[in-house]
């Protein structure tokens, strides 16, 4: 009996510690710095002060299914979205050349540093991040997203006829993207299906949708 309870208070706090180590966006200024697209990282990754190998080191990384090895360093703000126990850990990405990538690798001061990028562990567009997942998983709306923008519109312009309103939608479904908008397919309440644009950031390139992230 009290290996079971060792077991199971081991067992407990291995699920606590990967909950904690979890980083999903919920609001619009969880996300301080977007630049221009995503870096998905690898378990392990330097990052230099230019893009050469033989630059500055400015900081090592490393990830397991715990959370960051480097007790320094916080999730929160490294990365934009980071799941660890299924694999997702993406880095916001301010520039791209050939072969490297240029991340945020601190959401809280701006600091940036340059990658070396792989076949596996690449950069992708905020228009590819958001096809890619929100068309697998759906999207979400962000906690501070505001009012005015709770609305579908008939095309991509904020000067545009509004064809609905919702209340407390289920599920979102992302259909398509163009700028910064995208046709969305939802479930509201009622189960009744709404059909429309919305903004899914502002002109500033503040996020106010995000897509639902797991494997």
């Amino acid at each position: 009996m009290k290996r079971f309870f060792v077991l199971l208070i081991t067992f407990l706090c291995f699920s606590v510690c990967s909950c904690l180590a979890d980083v999903i966006p919920r609001r619009s200024d969880n996300i301080k710095h977007t630049g221009i697209g995503a870096f998905n990282a690898p378990h392990e990754f330097t990052i230099y002060s230019e893009p050469n190998e033989n630059s500055t080191i400015l900081k090592t990384v490393k990830w397991t299914q715990n959370g960051l090895s480097d007790d320094t360093t916080k999730e929160n703000d490294l990365f934009v979205v980071f799941i660890p126990s299924q694999n997702i850990a993406y880095c916001s990405v301010d520039d791209e050349i050939d072969g490297w990538v240029k991340i945020f690798y601190s959401q809280a001061n701006g600091k940036t540093g340059w990658v070396k990028t792989t076949p596996k562990n690449r950069f992708v567009s905020w228009l590819g991040f958001y096809m890619s997942w929100g068309r697998k998983n759906g999207v979400y709306f962000f906690s501070d997203m505001p009012e005015i923008n709770k609305r579908l519109m008939a095309a991509p312009e904020a000067g545009s006829q509004k064809v609905s309103g919702f209340t407390y939608p289920k599920f979102v479904k992302l259909t398509l993207v163009r700028g910064n908008w995208m046709m969305i397919k939802l479930l509201d309440f009622g189960n009744e299906i709404r059909v429309g644009w919305i903004q899914w950031r502002d002109e500033n390139g503040k996020f106010l949708i995000f897509p639902i992230m797991k494997q």
